[in-house]
């Protein structure tokens, strides 16, 4: 049986959480924070705050088998898988188990009226089979690279400034004429803050930037700040890719990169090339993860005529 978190499980979660998944790098390298206390601080405040967690009951109220947590996104229409135990690692870690919680959250997402539930998996096989059965589908790849030491301080380029609420119809078409339809169809353009996360009440601040040509957007990039480090993604037309070195440079001159603050930067699979700008900068590659989001689907009831048959060819009543 899976029914949400309550208070009497936080002590079976704190076990359970060592032996777990984390999910999405973003989240987990900007500001990760035990599942246990994301559990609490979600129960605490219907889920206002911190994650939403399902927990996995055995034959009784102490047999826990494993949970899941998801982190709304900004808006209430999408969550983001962030956590699953036990691991398909762990000797009780099952993909029975997995199925059933992944199935579960899919089906609680829909009766709150959230439309799509994404998952970041690292790069894995099994994990992404098993996605795939209950029902999320592959959108694309990310490659995530890492950088320690800063740059030195750069002037803004020509035509590089921060985006303002008046560019945000111009920012969706950038984004739908530069991403391939698959992934535009699946995730949407990313408006500013729309990945803003609530765990632990404490949003990744972002702010974002635009570069233009003769009054024309032709790229966005949104920075992310966190306790741990930074991070950067980046929608460019692609006859603009090659030129967008500079950009970066000042970009990450404006943070305090360290080896105890990185900069990370998520690279999609359709931005071909821009890896090889991100290495002349001192980048090396840190991982990959996969992309892929479930679309929930809602029961409402539907009513229509029935005809009734035992009815036809009876007199019809004439009122006197």
């Amino acid at each position: 049986m899976i029914r949400p978190f309550g208070l009497r499980d936080a002590w079976k979660i704190k076990q359970l959480q060592p032996r777990g998944v984390a999910f999405d790098l973003r989240r987990l390298l900007l500001r990760s924070s035990l599942p246990t206390s994301s559990a609490i601080l979600g129960s605490l405040t219907r889920q206002s705050l911190g994650a939403i967690t399902f927990v996995y009951y055995g034959s009784n109220r102490s047999d826990v088998r494993g949970f899941i947590q998801l982190a709304p996104r900004k808006g209430g229409s999408a969550w983001d898988l962030t956590y699953l135990a036990p691991s398909l690692d762990d000797r009780q870690g099952l993909p029975s188990t997995w199925c059933d919680l992944l199935r579960h959250a899919i089906q609680a997402g829909a009766e709150r009226q959230v439309m799509r539930v994404y998952a970041r998996p690292p790069e894995d096989g099994e994990m992404e089979h098993l996605l795939r059965r209950v029902g999320f589908a592959l959108v694309g790849r990310e490659e995530v690279f890492a950088l320690t030491e800063p740059p030195p301080p750069t002037a803004p380029p020509r035509g590089f400034r921060l985006a303002d609420r008046q560019d945000s119809w111009e920012l969706r078409e950038l984004h739908r004429k530069t991403m391939p339809p698959v992934v535009y169809q699946a995730c949407g353009a990313w408006p500013m803050g729309d990945r803003s996360s609530t765990l632990l009440g404490m949003s990744h601040e972002q702010t974002d930037y635009v570069w233009t040509e003769k009054g024309e957007i032709v790229a966005h990039l949104g920075l992310a700040a966190g306790p741990k480090g930074y991070w950067i993604e980046c929608v460019v037309r692609p006859h603009y890719r090659a030129d967008l070195l500079p950009h970066i440079q000042h970009l990450v001159s404006l943070t305090d990169c360290s080896k105890s603050r990185p900069v990370y930067f998520a690279v999609p699979g359709y931005s071909v090339g821009l890896g090889w700008l991100l290495r002349t900068l001192g980048f090396g590659s840190y991982s990959q993860q996969l992309v892929m989001v479930a679309h929930t689907v809602h029961r409402v009831p539907v009513y229509k005529p029935v005809p009734a048959s035992a009815m036809e060819g009876c007199p019809e009543m004439t009122p006197q």
